[in-house]
């Protein structure tokens, strides 16, 4: 019994490091609380005029203009980004629309950039925080994850029964306080 003992608790201590270990990497994988500005310009918006044209593509002819026009009007790109924690509650501001919601709570009903009315959740994971939109024409889901100490990347995914494929693109923003 007495041999078990240090085995035990040098097992305890390794365990104890390890998730420790653990929990710093998830620390690192949240994105911090913060004011970030868009920092890709032109590339950024090129890089998104050409994913809406490669869905809108697949379209048949007549509806491709009008898919173009819907798609850009609901994927603004962002000049500023605000995150903000308080205990469970998540606020992220996108050049001042704001979305608040509890962790991994229920959806709250908000309006999107289109003006349609949406239901809204937000789940931390170990990538980062999730926001998803879910409306009537379709779904949108941001994941928002740290790219370093000061920028954070967000992914962008577009899910609609009206279009031939999802729209995915992303956008990286830098801390500015």
């Amino acid at each position: 019994m007495a041999r078990t003992v240090p085995k035990t608790l040098a097992a305890c201590a390794a365990l104890l490091l390890f998730a420790q270990g653990a929990n710093a990497g998830d620390t690192r994988a949240k994105p911090r609380a913060g004011v970030y500005r868009y920092v890709e310009g032109a590339a950024g918006r090129r890089r998104l005029t050409r994913e809406i044209a490669r869905v809108a593509d697949d379209m048949f002819f007549l509806i491709r203009g009008i898919a173009r026009r819907r798609l850009r009007a609901a994927n603004p790109i962002a000049r500023r980004l605000e995150l903000e924690r308080r205990g469970a509650v998540v606020t992220l501001r996108f050049d001042g629309r704001v979305y608040r919601a509890r962790l991994g709570g229920k959806a709250n009903i908000v309006v999107g950039t289109t003006g349609d009315k949406l239901a809204y959740t937000v789940r931390q994971t170990r990538a980062g925080l999730v926001q998803r939109f879910v409306g009537a024409k379709g779904t949108r889901i941001n994941k928002i994850k740290s790219a370093g100490a000061d920028r954070i990347v967000l992914d962008v995914t577009i899910m609609s029964a009206r279009l031939p494929s999802h729209v995915r693109y992303h956008l990286v923003y830098q801390r500015v306080r």
